[in-house]
């Protein structure tokens, strides 16, 4: 399921980016750059929480992506981070688990599995504010393609499924589940 989400992810990531290169006959990146003018270190400023003002002073936990060429493989980067740890995830999971050296998936401080879903919860969290990050700098070149109630759709699968199968799992273990998938059958 995590590979397949990912995959969601960055094949939503490539359909925008097609769509802007073919609406516009150039690619994002150039946009970008022919937008911002002849200035090489204009930035692009992260949102919050990573960019956030106290009082009169800007703060910024990490500095903001030069705009153009450097905003757009940050971006992709970003989402083929999270399609490659969650196929790593999943394979160490399917590994530990064939060597039982994963018991259950109950979230607990000595389970291998409870590492793994926070590695990869972080960076499907990271994936989706790539993609809102970009949405956001270039949502003048993807105006023509309306493409907020796709993205809901794909944020909806990512994170709505992550949050079932947390849920089933607590679910599942606690003494209001069936102890085993067998019970369902009595």
């Amino acid at each position: 399921r995590e590979a397949y989400e990912a995959y969601v992810v960055y094949a939503f990531y490539q359909y925008l980016v097609t769509h802007i290169q073919i609406f516009h006959g150039e690619d994002l990146g150039t946009l970008l750059q022919v937008r911002g003018g002849d200035d090489e270190e204009r930035r692009v400023p992260h949102l919050a929480p990573l960019h956030f003002r106290i009082r009169t002073k800007s703060v910024h936990v990490i500095k903001g992506w030069r705009q153009g060429h450097p905003f757009v493989k940050k971006c992709k980067w970003g989402i083929l981070l999270y399609v490659g740890l969650s196929l790593l995830c999943t394979l160490v999971t399917f590994i530990f688990s064939a060597a039982r050296l994963i018991k259950s998936d109950e979230p607990a401080w000595g389970n291998p599995y409870s590492y793994l879903s926070a590695i990869n919860a972080t960076v499907s969290f990271w994936a989706i504010y790539c993609l809102v990050l970009l949405y956001k700098v270039a949502r003048v070149e993807l105006a023509p393609l309306q493409p907020l109630g796709m993205y809901i759709s794909v944020k909806g699968i990512v994170f709505a499924t992550w949050w079932q199968g947390y849920i089933l799992q607590w679910w599942g273990n606690s003494r209001y589940g069936p102890q085993s998938m067998f019970d369902w059958q009595h």
